[in-house]
Parts: C-alpha cells; structure tokens; sequence
C-alpha cells in the first residue's frame, strides 16, 4: 500500500465532509415542521422576539434576517437554510471548483442557526461535532494546494483524536464498574439509544467474546490515538485500520446518527502520512534546542549547552534552525486546532446496567379504554417488533424519547407537548410517529397516559425480539381538555397563543405546500431520493468531461491522419521531352 499524495487526501476529505454536509440537511429536512413548526413540539418562533435596536444583538440573526427579507415564517426559513445547504452541497460535490473556503463556511452557518434554533432536538454530540469539523475542513479548503494543506490535515487529524480519546478516557474516569470488569457490553447493545438488529445478534456473542472485544474498544479509543501522531507511514495505518473497524462496529450495532460516518471521512487524512527519515545529527540537534528552550524557561545559563552542541550543531545550525522554526510553526498551529477543539466532556457511568428504560404512551377515548399504544419510527415500543437496520439518518424524536426515559416527565416540556399535539391530532406531530391508531374522526384521542417499561433483549430461540417488565407510571393521565397543561405550555412558550409577526409570504407558502407533499417521506427514503439526484449530477458531469476529452482526442488523431504527406517533386520543365529526344537518338544508333 502506497503512501497516498496530499492533494488526493485532500479532495477525498472536502468530498466526504460535503456528503456528510448533504447527508444533516437532507435527513433533517422531513423532520423541520414537526419539531420546530408553529404547531411542531418546540417552536422555534418564541427564540426571534427581541426589543433589542439591532438585529445582530438578538438571537438567530441569520434566520431573523432571512425571514424578514424573504418573508417568510420561523420553520420554512429553517426549511429554506436546508433546502439551500442541499443545493450548495450539490454543486460543490459536482464542480470541485466550488470546494473552497466560502462554501463551507455558508454551510457552517446554515447548521450553525438550525442547530442553535433546533433546542433540544438538535443538540447531540454529532451535531457539536459535525460543526467542528467543518471548521476544521474549511481551513483545510483555504489553503492552495500543496505542502500547507499539511498543517491543515494535522489539525483535522487532531479534531477526530480528541473525539475518539475523550470518549474512550470519560468511560473510564467515571470509575464505574463495567467498564472495568471489561462486562460493559453485556449491557451496552440493548441500552445504547436506537439499537440495530444487528445489536440484537451482538448481545446473543459468549460472555468472554465481549469482553476481548471491550479490551480491544478500549485500545481502540486510549492507546490507537497516539498512534496518529507518529509520523511513520506504517504505524497510521495501524491506526486507520482499528479505528476503521471500530467506527464500522458501532455504525453496525447502534444508531449514532451521522458522527461515526463523520470519523470515517476524517481518518483518511491519516493515509497521508509521510516516511520519518531519521538521521542522528538532527535527532541530537532536537534535543539540544528542547534542552535550551527548557533552560531558558527555567532561568538557568545556557553557555554550558552551547559549548556542548559546538560539535554537533555548529555544522547545521542553518539547517536545523530552519527546520526547527518550521516545526515550531507546524505544532503551535496544531495546538490552536486542538485547543479550539476541546470541550466539556462529562464523565458518566454505564447506563442500562439493569435494561433499558422506555416511555409507552397510551391513548382511548373513554376513560375505561381500550387503551391503545402510540407506535413510533425507531425506539423499541411493540417487543415482536424487529428493530432496524443501521441508517446514516434518524428519528429525532424517537432518540429524545431514549433520554426522556432517563427523568420525569416535568423535566422534559417537550414531552407534554407531544401528549398535547397527540390529543389534538396534530398531522404535523403525527407525521413523526410510525402509527398513530386515533387519526380517524369518528374515535379521537381523549385520554393520554404514559408508563415507563425495562427493556431487554430476548434470548436466541424466542419469537419476540424484547421483552419488558413494567416499573411505574410514567405519566397520569390527561384528557383533551386538561387547561393545566395547555396553560403549562404556553408559559414555557412551547405553545403560541397569539400569531406570529413572521408570516409567509408567497415564497414561504410555495416552500410550505411542496414541504407537505414530501414532509411525510421517510427521513432515508428522502435522502436516498437527493442522494440519487446528486450522483446522477454528478455522474453526468463526470461523463460529459470525459467524453469531451475523448472528442479531443478522437479529434487529434484524425487531425493526424489527415495530415497530407510530402508532396513529391515533379521533373523539371523540358525535362521530358530532352529525355525523349535522347531516347530516340540512342535507338537511331
């Protein structure tokens, strides 16, 4: 395997992070009246309000801006910001031309304002880090090509360390007892907050098969991510290869929206990692100027170093001195992309030690019931129900429920809103859910309540794929006409009371009316559907180069072909006829 050159790493990591770009926008888009629309779960209206003189002072300026100039309401401007981040991904995935720094930082703001306006929908860890390592790409997209795209791919190499490090290193500080004892997948499988049905088949391995393979997560996230830094071709691919196989694992057992894909395209920056030639004169060099900068910092004379080094590097110096100046530069900027990339991180034990918690809405129309179960998109709910295959997008809902489960019901507004917009037959919120069984008229949703189940994984063998032991009430129930709640969500402005001053004008019902007719798209059909348009672009435009540059050179040969050859002297004037009268002579003779 050959070392690849800069400038293919570089395309192959602009062309990654813009699918993973494409892939947010367009798993999000179906999901944005649901969530965020003026009849959604948390409306993201309340957030534009502001007294303040200048725009840039109040929150969401990008949006305000934009819904003021294109007139449109608070959830189609978010609509809006997706459909263009997908336009832009698109043309920037089909016209490399377009692969600069502008475009990622639009692109970075576009998310930016969906992320900050989306609340507690939008702010998951792959969201934070999806943000972050645009950042980092866009530097990578402004530099010319050539040796500075280096520094650029150490500070992309440098964000994903982080991320893979202080995950690994968290589990561990939180001292809990699986983590350990090497038993922490014993639970994590069924635990983790959208398992897969290949989770299921996991959870089934021999007790001592997970435990090697929580000894081999753990040198996968501690020990593997020092291995980025050591520039020996051989030794990153060590490391490429085992975070390969462990960011494949997890995309495998568990639905961890699109962060882990988002590794995957930033390890490649690890396949340009170039030979370490080592000689000794400048490796004793190396320490003879560490040793006189820690002198320096600590104050002690350096007259003694300098006479010691007069063999060494007084030959080099020039060399060295340049060499070592940039280094230097190489590593401070480094260390500012590392130093922006640290976040909080809080260690946390091993949830699901004992299952997994899960939320089961109830609803009926009489208080006697029947009572009917709400059937959402992903979350283990009916336990004959498989789960599902790994998918690039998820449920956003579905994944709020998972962490819902973990408190009460006062701690989560959004929950009761839902409980509100079910009641009430919301098609926007319903439009979230797998099945809602309470959407005809003739038998509405009078009655809500919710009870909190453990979940576990059936054995191998069993019909059904959980099983659930009940735990408590999760939730008493509520009618329709409960003014508690309904007044509970208007002060928490979850719930409008009054219009909004943003409105739509043409522009906005156009984008409101085609948003109804593909809203109620699934999330991955919809992004297969985009994502088929783009490689059909893309395709297209890949042909139509290379058949002109076939044209060309079809052209060019027959160019050559065509070329008349040397034309042939001709005799001289007389010439015949002299030859002639010759002949005649001769045969006279």
């Amino acid at each position: 395997m050959t070392t690849w050159d800069t400038d293919g790493i570089k395309r192959c990591v602009l062309y990654g992070q813009l699918l993973i770009l494409y892939l947010a926008f367009s798993s999000l888009y179906p999901q944005i009246h649901g969530l965020f629309g003026e009849r959604g779960l948390v409306p993201v209206s309340p957030m534009l309000e502001c007294d303040e003189e200048s725009i840039w002072d109040c929150r969401l300026p990008l949006l305000r801006i934009l819904c003021n100039v294109l007139q449109l309401s608070p959830a189609v401007g978010i609509q809006a910001l997706c459909l263009f981040g997908l336009f832009l991904t698109t043309i920037a995935i089909t016209y490399r031309s377009f692969q600069k720094l502008p475009t990622f930082l639009i692109l970075y703001f576009c998310y930016r304002t969906i992320y900050e306006a989306g609340g507690v929908f939008m702010h998951y860890q792959w969201d934070a880090f999806l943000l972050e390592s645009t950042v980092a790409v866009a530097l990578l997209a402004w530099f010319c090509d050539g040796p500075p795209d280096s520094i650029a791919l150490y500070g992309i190499v440098l964000v994903f360390l982080r991320a893979i490090f202080m995950n690994g290193v968290t589990k561990l500080q939180s001292k809990c007892p699986a983590y350990w004892s090497l038993t922490a997948l014993d639970y994590y499988f069924e635990s983790q907050p959208l398992p897969t049905v290949f989770a299921w088949h996991a959870h089934q391995l021999p007790p001592y098969i997970k435990q090697v393979a929580s000894l081999v997560m753990h040198y996968c996230e501690i020990i593997l991510p020092a291995f980025f830094l050591i520039p020996l071709k051989h030794v990153r691919y060590v490391a490429f290869f085992g975070q390969v196989l462990l960011m494949s694992a997890n995309i495998l057992t568990g639905n961890g929206g699109y962060l882990y894909y988002n590794i995957l395209v930033l390890l490649i920056s690890l396949l340009g990692s170039p030979n370490l030639n080592i000689s000794i004169a400048p490796f004793l060099s190396g320490l003879v100027f560490g040793k006189m900068i820690y002198d320096v910092l600590h104050g002690s004379p350096i007259e003694i170093i300098i006479g010691e080094s007069k063999h060494i590097v007084l030959t080099i110096t020039q060399n060295v001195f340049q060499k070592f100046v940039a280094w230097s530069v190489e590593i401070m900027t480094v260390l500012m992309f590392f130093m922006l990339s640290l976040i909080g991180v809080t260690a946390v034990k091993m949830t699901g030690i004992y299952g997994r918690p899960e939320i089961v809405i109830e609803g009926a129309t009489n208080i006697e019931g029947p009572w009917k179960e709400i059937s959402f998109s992903s979350k283990p709910g009916n336990v004959s129900r498989r789960p599902d295959y790994p998918r690039p997008g998820y449920h956003r809902l579905d994944m709020q429920m998972h962490y819902a489960a973990e408190g009460t019901y006062q701690q989560n507004p959004f929950f009761l809103s839902l409980i509100y917009h079910l009641m009430q037959n919301n098609s926007e919120v319903v439009g979230l859910l797998d099945h809602h069984p309470f959407q005809n008229r003739s038998e509405p949703m009078n009655f809500a309540r919710a009870k909190l189940y453990m979940y576990h994984f059936t054995k191998e063998g069993e019909t059904d794929w959980w099983r659930r032991d009940f735990q408590e009430e999760y939730m008493p129930t509520f009618n329709k006409g409960n003014a508690a709640l309904r007044n509970f969500l208007i002060e928490n402005r979850i719930l409008n009371k009054g219009k909004s001053k943003f409105t739509n004008g043409p522009l906005g019902n156009c984008l409101r009316r085609w948003h109804r007719n593909t809203g109620g798209i699934d999330a991955i059909i919809f992004t297969l559907v985009l994502a088929s348009t783009t490689a059909a672009s893309l395709l297209s435009g890949w042909v139509d180069r290379h058949v002109l540059r076939v044209h060309q050179r079809v052209n060019q040969a027959v160019e050559e072909v065509a070329e008349p050859a040397a034309p042939i002297e001709q005799p001289a004037a007389g010439a015949g006829e002299n030859a002639q009268a010759g002949a005649r002579e001769i045969l006279l003779d």
